[in-house]
């Protein structure tokens, strides 16, 4: 066959196509152009047409078929007589010319074709794949839809990037959810000794809860010495006079460490040292009978203190003095009998007094064996020896009849298991990432297939709705986690400026959640899950400074009705403001960087309706608070530092709704005084109970943190006046021009 007549018969131009650029909808043969893809096989003729003409193309899966193989020759296949067939199978079958389309009142030809032979020679099974493959190309691409070439090596990539991205959050969330069985044998001792009930700090919980608490409070970090929490206190029981001799409790005033000198290492010192030093002794004691007389305290005096009990704690672990193992038969909710009553003879006696002898003597012989299997470092043997333990220990109980609410146990394992506040941090900024800018105009030093790449990934409807996904699983897991810990405690979880910030974060994905159902707006979510992933990593990077443990209420706040009322709508409000917060910002930015004004007045609504929503909550929780002030306290209104903060927050955003309505501030000036006015609402949520610690809210005060606040607050007030001076910038340049 000759190059006139191969080019005859389908030599079009591949500018006919409807693609843009002049390039066709055909699908490109892999490794090359048709002619080079098969090994072997050489037509000059072929090849050469196919350089000028970019329309020749063939199925992937016939040369699949054919590739690889030189007596699969097309002319020994279809014979010498070749024809141009059109994509349709209507056409196909017809062997009728190519259809003719139009776009924008231009006509353009559908004219990507293929070069086939003789289709009653084809083979069966290339004839099959071949009919079901273009008849997915007609399903999923239309001849004239879209301005950007679409091929094979496209749609290739377009899976492979999608199917990267699934295989990506499913190995995340996989090891999220299971984590790996490097530790099986620490992780099953773990899991036989944590189910143990316990009590300690006025409640009954799981030993793995009790650890968890005791290695935070003694160590001032979660883990130590890369061991199990669970595991390292049974440790400090079975060897108390090794564990007392480490290093472990942490020194950071340097005062305190002057006065041990040499026996602090590392910035920490052994309980045992703490505890044999007189002059230490003699100075704690003074100190408490200054606190007994409620006589303020130096931030040193304070650290002393703390280090003694920290020191005291852990010498009542080690010896097996706290927590409660066994309840008493006629007082089981606050009564309990702790460790050492199963090692000493005094102890021994008073069991055998309330419970059946055998099962004492039972227990009494599981106790040291265990504790001997644990100094031996035998986990697999600790384990079964852990296991008896926790049998009749169990079975002591039911010997009285004593039922334990095993429910709430279960219930505060899955919480320590699931950790479900870490677990929405995760999903917030996995929605981050999927929803960033797909075209990323700001990563100029990437190549132009990376950002296609990325942009596959992360763009387009199904970027939105995965990320959208990903929020809402994220909300959801941070409610089940609220309400785990509202039934393990049986009271809202807001005592705590832990359970408060954790509490807010919530509230702003709440709040931009009921917004989403109202504006459909992708930046809503977005906003919300940024807000939300600084409160939690901020709730979940300073254990020490932020208590995660589940404690009871004081006496002040066992009012539960006003508790929820007051301080639930309080803290919700901060949780709208926390959303004015982070679309203020957004606001800020899309005006100092001159963004689309649709997007800009969809940000101004944004801060506007949460501006709204924040001003009603505070306010009715300040009212409110009055109330329960007044049932609590006999007063309605003292002016304390707490109040006082209060009202000025809210005076502060009530300044701005007034200023907008009244036209005196535009809307930069919104944006720009409704993220200042939030500094209101952290000191009246920081400030008073960490840096005041003064005032009738004592149940909420702590320390620490202040150097951390104070470097955010200097950031973000950066933030706001770089935006401020790049605004008013680009406003006098644009007043220039006109």
């Amino acid at each position: 066959m000759s190059k006139e007549s191969l080019s005859s018969r389908g030599g079009r131009k591949a500018d006919a196509g409807c693609s843009s650029g002049g390039r066709p909808l055909g699908l490109p043969v892999p490794n090359g152009r048709f002619g080079e893809a098969i090994p072997n096989m050489s037509f000059p003729h072929v090849r050469q047409k196919a350089r000028r003409d970019s329309s020749r193309r063939i199925p992937p899966v016939l040369w699949r078929t054919l590739g690889g193989n030189p007596e699969m020759d097309p002319r020994h296949i279809f014979g010498e007589e070749h024809q141009v067939l059109p994509r349709t199978l209507s056409e196909m079958s017809d062997k009728a010319h190519p259809e003719k389309c139009s776009r924008k009142g231009r006509a353009a030809k559908c004219s990507a074709h293929i070069i086939v032979g003789n289709t009653s020679k084809l083979p069966r099974l290339v004839l099959a794949h071949w009919r079901l493959h273009w008849a997915r190309a007609l399903k999923h691409m239309r001849l004239c839809r879209s301005a950007a070439p679409l091929h094979s090596g496209m749609t290739l990539r377009v899976k492979l990037l999608r199917l990267l991205r699934s295989l990506a959050m499913t190995v995340v969330i996989v090891l999220i959810l299971f984590p790996t069985s490097a530790h099986a044998a620490n992780s099953s001792l773990e899991s036989a000794l944590g189910k143990i009930p316990v009590q300690n700090g006025g409640r009954v919980k799981p030993f793995q809860s009790f650890a968890k608490e005791s290695v935070l409070l003694i160590t001032g970090k979660t883990s130590w010495e890369k061991q199990n929490p669970t595991v390292l206190v049974w440790r400090w029981m079975a060897e108390p006079q090794v564990w007392s001799a480490k290093p472990m409790i942490p020194v950071q005033n340097s005062e305190i460490r002057k006065l041990f000198s040499s026996d602090v290492i590392n910035n920490r010192i052994a309980p045992n040292l703490v505890l044999n030093n007189f002059d230490f002794l003699k100075s704690v004691n003074s100190l408490q009978e200054k606190q007994d007389k409620e006589k303020n305290l130096t931030a040193a005096e304070k650290k002393q203190l703390e280090l003694y009990q920290r020191a005291r704690i852990f010498d009542e672990i080690a010896n097996g003095r706290i927590p409660g193992f066994i309840p008493h038969p006629e007082n089981p909710k606050t009564a309990w009998l702790p460790f050492e009553a199963i090692l000493q003879p005094q102890g021994v006696e008073i069991l055998t007094n309330v419970f059946p002898v055998s099962v004492v003597q039972k227990l009494q012989a599981a106790a040291p064996h265990f504790l001997d299997r644990i100094r031996e470092g035998d986990l697999e043997a600790a384990l079964t020896s852990a296991q008896a333990f926790a049998s009749s220990l169990e079975e002591l109980l039911l010997s009285r009849e004593i039922m334990l609410d095993r429910s709430k146990i279960n219930q505060e394992l899955l919480y320590l298991k699931l950790k479900p506040f870490q677990l929405a941090l995760v999903f917030y900024l996995l929605m981050l990432l999927i929803s960033m800018d797909p075209r990323l105009k700001f990563a100029t030093k990437l190549s132009k297939s990376v950002r296609t790449n990325l942009a596959t990934l992360f763009g387009g409807h199904a970027g939105m709705t995965v990320g959208f996904s990903l929020f809402f699983t994220g909300f959801l897991i941070h409610t089940f986690g609220f309400v785990l810990r509202v039934l393990i405690s049986g009271r809202p979880p807001v005592t705590n400026m832990y359970e408060s910030i954790i509490w807010v974060t919530w509230g702003t994905a709440l709040f931009s959640i009921i917004f989403w159902f109202f504006y459909r707006s992708p930046l809503l979510p977005k906003i919300a899950a940024a807000v939300a992933i600084i409160g939690l990593l901020v709730a979940e990077s300073f254990p020490t400074l932020l208590d995660p443990s589940i404690s009871p209420l004081v006496p002040v706040l066992r009012s539960n009705l006003w508790l929820t009322i007051h301080v639930l709508t309080i803290t919700l409000g901060y949780g709208a403001f926390a959303l004015n917060w982070g679309a203020s910002h957004a606001l800020l930015y899309a005006l100092a960087f001159n963004v689309k004004k649709e997007l800009t007045n969809n940000l101004t609504e944004y801060v506007y309706r949460s501006l709204q929503v924040g001003v009603i909550l505070l306010s009715c929780g300040t009212i409110l608070g009055g109330v329960w002030a007044s049932y609590s306290w006999g007063r309605f209104w003292g002016w304390d530092p707490k109040e006082t903060w209060a009202l000025i927050a809210i005076l502060a955003y009530l300044a701005v709704l007034h200023s907008r309505t009244a036209g005196w501030i535009d809307t930069f000036g919104v944006g720009f005084w409704s993220a200042l006015c939030f500094l209101t609402v952290l000191m009246a949520w920081y400030g008073v109970n960490f840096v005041l610690g003064v005032g009738l809210h004592s149940y909420g005060f702590g320390g620490g943190g202040l150097h951390y606040v104070l470097t955010f607050v200097l950031i973000d007030l950066f933030f706001l006046f770089f935006l401020k001076r790049r605004f008013e910038i680009r406003r006098q340049i644009t007043e220039s021009r006109e």
